[in-house]
């Protein structure tokens, strides 16, 4: 995981998940970062491959189900990632990876209400863990409820000067905001502490910076497409 975290080695990382299920066939969690890796290349049809032979070893994961209807959401399956997401609400509705996923597909679909309903019940869960409350913040402001997404964003400027908190997080809710010069700021100083939560260039959190030429280098640098 280290190579697809923090080192952004593609291939490498490839290699040693796919050495992983070699070893252990039945290795669920090796499918789904599988699925993850195909999801931060772009490639979202084998992603989605690549998850249900993951929820075909295991189909009552909740963690599964996320990853499946994540890699349905990013390829364009809004209504079936739904209902995958749903499904997975059902199997343990306080789940983390389902709540913030959910929270994603809800807001690809205009959902904005339903987007902000599960953030908030994700950083309620979560003890307001800055992650959950940069996707939370991402969504009021994506929901045009600036008053509250400002405070968000306060409170992980004043937690950032107490502990570290990844600049990504903040990035995401300033350009929801329509700040887009400070997100790109944000951006930069993730991409030179080789923040983990970079890579993933394709979700929804960053659709509001994806047309700026900024993107592009970005995206250019880390070798995705």
């Amino acid at each position: 995981l280290c190579n697809i975290w923090f080192e952004w080695d593609w291939p490498e990382a490839e290699q040693a998940l796919r050495t992983a299920i070699e070893l252990e066939p039945t290795h669920t969690r090796a499918r789904c970062w599988l699925a993850f890796l195909r999801q931060v290349q772009g490639r979202f049809s084998e992603a989605c491959t690549f998850a249900r032979e993951a929820q075909a070893l295991e189909p009552l994961s909740p963690y599964v189900s996320a990853t499946l209807g994540s890699a349905l959401m990013l390829n364009g399956q809004n209504t079936d990632a739904l209902a995958e997401l749903e499904r997975g609400r059902g199997l343990a509705d306080d789940s983390l990876h389902v709540l913030w996923v959910s929270g994603a597909a809800y807001m690809r679909s205009g959902l904005h209400d339903e987007s902000v309903a599960a953030l908030e019940r994700a950083a309620i869960l979560a003890n307001r863990d800055a992650h959950y409350l940069g996707w939370l913040g991402w969504a009021y402001a994506m929901a045009n409820r600036r008053e509250p997404a400002e405070t968000t964003l306060d409170e992980l400027h004043a937690r950032a000067r107490m502990e570290y908190v990844s600049p990504v997080f903040q990035a995401w809710i300033l350009g929801a905001l329509g700040r887009i010069d400070e997100a790109f700021d944000l951006l930069e100083q993730g991409y030179q502490e080789r923040s983990p939560l970079l890579p993933w260039l394709v979700y929804p959190a960053y659709d509001t910076m994806r047309s700026d030429a900024r993107f592009n280098d970005l995206s250019r640098r880390m070798k995705l497409a």
